[in-house]
């Protein structure tokens, strides 16, 4: 496998992490400053916001720990796309690109036997 797979990936993942928790945090901003924005009151509500925030941890994470953060990551993604029904799934799927890229870069390098530069 040449070696310039790894590195794709990696930085597939990184810059993916940037768009994805780069777009939550204008959101909840967004949500935060406006004046007409209702603030979440019900329980469900602040599951929802609670697991996309460790969504996006779980991404900033995998930058060092690609695999536990990985799976941090996706699973909060699927918690959440269990206990909150959305009818645009995309959404979801956009948002565990970074999960899976961060993924197939620890198993492409775990199958490499160890670190691989670029």
């Amino acid at each position: 496998m040449p070696t310039y797979v790894p590195f794709l990936l990696r930085w597939g993942a990184r810059l993916s992490t940037i768009f994805v928790a780069g777009t939550f945090a204008l959101m909840i901003s967004g949500e935060l400053f406006s004046r007409q924005a209702a603030f979440p009151r019900e329980f469900r509500e602040w599951t929802g916001v609670s697991l996309l925030v460790l969504a996006c941890a779980g991404m900033v994470l995998a930058w060092k720990h690609e695999r536990s953060g990985a799976m941090l990551s996706l699973a909060s993604l699927a918690a959440f796309g269990l206990l909150i029904p959305i009818r645009q799934t995309e959404v979801l799927m956009v948002a565990a690109v970074p999960g899976t890229l961060y993924l197939l870069d620890w198993a492409v390098r775990r199958s490499l036997g160890g670190p691989v530069t670029a």
